[in-house]
Parts: C-alpha cells; structure tokens; sequence
C-alpha cells in the first residue's frame, strides 16, 4: 500500500479513480487530474473531509502543457486515463488513437523528463490481448509504449490488466440496471465475462 507520496492519477474522476482515491486519500496527498469540471466539483464534495489533502487539475492527456503542471511533485502516477467505451472507439478510431496511444505517450513522456517521479502503473484491459476491438488495439500499444519506456527510464514502471468492473460506467451491468426490461443482444450464449468490484482494482 502506498503511503505518504503525491500521487497523480490521470482519469481520476472516472469509476476506478474515484476507487483509487477512497483508498489512497487517508495516507497521501493526491491529484485528480480529469478533463471533465463536473465530476471534479462532485467529487470535491464527496471528499470534503480529505480537502487539504487533494488537489483537483483540469486537463486532458493529450495536453502536454497541463501533464507537466499537474504531475509537478509527484513521486507516483497511476495512468487510468482512457477512452473505454468499445462501440464509441469503434466509430471514432483517430479519437481513440490520441487519447489512449497519443495521451499515453504524453504521460510518459513527462513522466521521464521529471525529477520526482519514480514509480508509474499504466491501466490496461483483458482486451489488449490478441485484440480484435479498436480499444483493444489501442491498449495493447500502451502496455508496448509502457515497456519501450520502462527500458529506457530509471522510474519502475508497470502496466496491469483489469477485466470488466462492476458498476464502472458504461458496463453491462449497469446497462441492464439502469435500464427497463428489453431484449440485449449479447455477442454469443457461451461467451465468458469476467466481472471485479472497482475497490478490488484499486487494491490491485
């Protein structure tokens, strides 16, 4: 378990960065870096009670300028960042190409050139093996881009791959809660899902 260092985490208003946070935030000082100021507002309020300790960056990984001044101090980074959602990164490769390959190389990019930084975890999914899906594609670069890197750098880095996380947004869980009784189509009647809760990725 990590304790007392500044911790970024990239995506760090989405289903596992929150998780992330709830684990982390008694013991150390954290960076939620997101580009979306709603969820930062929310999750402010959810965390009032780890203020002094939590410090929120508006910014998208694909802004170098804003990865450098958010990562600032910061002796960890958790890289959770990422567009996920398969239908969306089927219909929007060059979108998907530069957030989960193009704000992968960003991260490690100021992640090398910095002088605090000494340890980096990169999340990655089941479907970077044998990948056969956009987003799969685009996460199995990264674990490559992430090992290129970990060869050439002196900060320890590491890529782990998460299957499908209960109540995450935009899982199929959460498609069949939120919705009325209908007919979902599933890709095959023999096919296997593996399912986590959010707070045993972030143990992980």
């Amino acid at each position: 378990m990590l304790k007392n260092e500044r911790i970024l985490i990239t995506g760090g208003t989405g289903s596992l960065g929150y998780a992330l946070a709830t684990l982390l935030c008694a013991e150390n000082e954290l960076v939620i870096y997101s580009r979306n100021e709603e969820r930062q507002y929310l999750m402010g309020q959810d965390f009032k009670a780890h203020k002094a300790s939590m410090r929120y960056a508006i910014g998208d990984v694909r802004d170098v300028e804003s990865l450098d001044y958010a990562m600032r101090g910061c002796s960890v980074v958790i890289h959770a960042a990422a567009m996920k959602d398969l239908i969306m990164c089927e219909d929007q490769v060059t979108q998907s190409y530069l957030n989960n390959v193009i704000g992968t190389q960003n991260v490690l990019q100021v992640a090398r050139r910095s002088q605090s930084v000494k340890r980096l975890c990169a999340v990655s999914t089941d479907k970077a093996a044998a990948p056969t899906s956009v987003y799969g594609c685009t996460k199995y670069i990264m674990e490559r881009l992430a090992t290129e890197a970990a060869n050439h750098s002196d900060i320890v880095m590491s890529s782990v791959r998460f299957g499908n996380m209960i109540n995450s947004r935009g899982s199929l869980i959460t498609v069949w809660r939120d919705n009325p009784p209908m007919d979902i189509k599933l890709t095959h009647p023999d096919i296997s899902r593996f399912f986590f809760t959010t707070e045993d990725g972030a143990r992980t």
